[in-house]
């Protein structure tokens, strides 16, 4: 999990791209946040 080499888009986009576990809970800590 390199979050801070990837910027905040690009982790939307792997998100979007990529819907696992792993990234429906950076998508809902990105929501909170």
């Amino acid at each position: 999990m390199m979050k801070g080499s990837y910027k905040p888009h690009v982790t939307m986009w792997s998100v979007v791209h990529e819907p696992s576990a792993r990234g429906r809970a950076e998508l809902r800590a990105g929501a909170a946040v």
